[in-house]
């Protein structure tokens, strides 16, 4: 059966939740839904809202700092073709 989601366009940016821990070391953040863990990165505009809330909840929950890092302009390091 042929994927039937829309087209995404490129990723050219990738804002993520990172958080900063009482000792000073940094984490991924991530929240827990349907029994798996989802890091909090977004790849399209319309997710980075989610992102931010979710990491303001964090924050605040574990009473720590959550930085948003946006990666921009990606180099490509390989790409592995699966296609035939």
């Amino acid at each position: 059966m042929p994927d039937q989601r829309p087209p995404q366009p490129r990723i050219d940016s990738l804002l993520m939740a990172v958080a900063i821990e009482h000792d000073g070391t940094e984490g991924l953040c991530a929240t827990f839904h349907d029994g798996q863990w989802f890091p909090l990165i977004a790849a399209y505009p319309r997710r980075e809202a989610f992102v931010r809330e979710t990491a303001k909840e964090i924050a605040a929950a574990r009473g720590i700092a959550v930085r948003l890092l946006r990666f921009e302009n990606p180099a490509e390091v390989e790409l592995i073709d699966g296609r035939h």
